[in-house]
């Protein structure tokens, strides 16, 4: 009985709560903001993206310098293996083995830096517009901003994003 009553008493504060929120949804102003369109459309954020780009050309570089001396090593092992006593072809193995597992070490090394470096540049990006955002909320005196890929269907909402892009790009000349 307790239950039954607790669920009515339930029912009844949805029913109120759903008469109540399009009088409220009617008064709020919500802004629209697209990430994605942000990077790719600010001139800054390309940018930012670009430095780091460069930087994974770079040790993509290393990289394949890496893996050309161990393939020319590993040639070498088989060109020579019929002539090399067992001791020195044990010992170009090993050689061979320990270059392919520094070799495995620095890519997943350099893999889990430039994670870290592209997680750390977008976070920066997010915060920066976040708070161009804020001013532009507070100055068109939006109720709320959301991310448009938060959003399910989109009605009277004001997309600022170009004007975040304008200003973002203007802050990071």
């Amino acid at each position: 009985m307790k239950r039954l009553m607790g669920m009515a008493g339930l029912v009844a504060g949805l029913v109120c709560a759903l008469m109540v929120l399009p009088a409220v949804a009617a008064d709020m102003k919500i802004g629209i903001i697209d990430l994605n369109k942000i990077m790719q459309e600010s001139e800054a954020a390309k940018e930012a993206k670009g430095m780091l780009l460069m930087d994974v050309e770079a040790k993509r570089e290393v990289l394949k310098e890496k893996e050309t001396a161990a393939r020319k090593m590993e040639e070498e092992l088989k060109a020579k293996e019929s002539v090399l006593s067992e001791e020195a072809k044990e010992k170009k193995k090993e050689e061979f083995l320990e270059s392919v597992k520094e070799l495995r070490s620095l890519r997943d090394g350099m893999e889990e830096e430039l994670k870290k470096k592209e997680a750390r540049l977008l976070n920066e990006i997010g915060n920066e517009v976040r708070d161009i955002a804020i001013k532009i909320q507070k100055k068109r005196d939006l109720s709320i901003v959301i991310e448009k890929s938060a959003v399910v269907i989109e009605g009277d909402g004001v997309d600022i994003t170009d004007e975040v892009i304008e200003r973002y790009d203007k802050e990071n000349k």
